[in-house]
């Protein structure tokens, strides 16, 4: 038979055990608390308008948002038959520097005084609460192009969707240094509309 050994635990094992313990609840945390908030619902049938104090576009080539967003959303029996359009206060862009801000408002960009809106007006919605696309028109500076957002509704009613955009589309082909590629995120949050 071998011989008895004995194995001296070292001083950290018991700290490093419960700090192992506490990551994997904490994930485990984390990973219900995702899943449940990615499982929104649809809301019941009906008209619903944008909140504008709960809804934003966001762009991400140099990050910045704009909160000025309104619209309209129907809420049909499913989302095959639900409808949504929304606009977009171009003056409202925030990327959390003054000089940026205007850069990006002045002609070569999106010429804010010109263009003060963008709009965005759905064809067709398709999928599950948790997981569906919105096929549509997006109109940035006079120019329409149809684009395809990938969305969820979240907890309390609040729609997220992205989709990726080539900016010079647009006609926004100043700044060579930055991708023409930029990735739009929509939050948007409805509130019933008044009957």
């Amino acid at each position: 038979m071998f011989p008895a050994r004995t194995w001296n635990r070292p001083q950290g094992a018991p700290r490093l055990l419960l700090s192992l313990t506490a990551l994997a609840v904490f994930v485990a945390l984390l990973t219900g608390a995702l899943r449940a908030r990615a499982s929104g619902s649809l809301p019941p049938p009906g008209d619903y308008t944008v909140d504008v104090g709960g809804s934003s576009v966001g762009f991400s080539v140099t990050e910045f948002l704009v909160n000025n967003v309104s619209g309209h959303v129907t809420v049909g029996d499913s989302l095959a038959t639900s409808q949504l359009q929304a606009s977009v206060n171009v003056g409202s862009i925030d990327t959390g520097v003054h000089m940026r801000n205007e850069h990006l408002l002045a002609p070569e960009y999106f010429d804010a005084a010109r263009f003060p809106q963008m709009q965005f007006t759905s064809k067709a919605i398709w999928g599950t609460p948790d997981n569906f696309g919105i096929k549509g028109s997006l109109t940035i500076k006079s120019v329409t192009k149809e684009v395809v957002f990938s969305a969820r509704i979240l907890d309390g009613g609040i729609v997220v969707a992205e989709t990726k955009i080539d900016r010079t589309d647009f006609g926004m082909t100043a700044g060579g240094t930055i991708k023409n590629e930029v990735r739009l995120r929509l939050q948007i949050r409805m509130t019933r509309a008044p009957q």
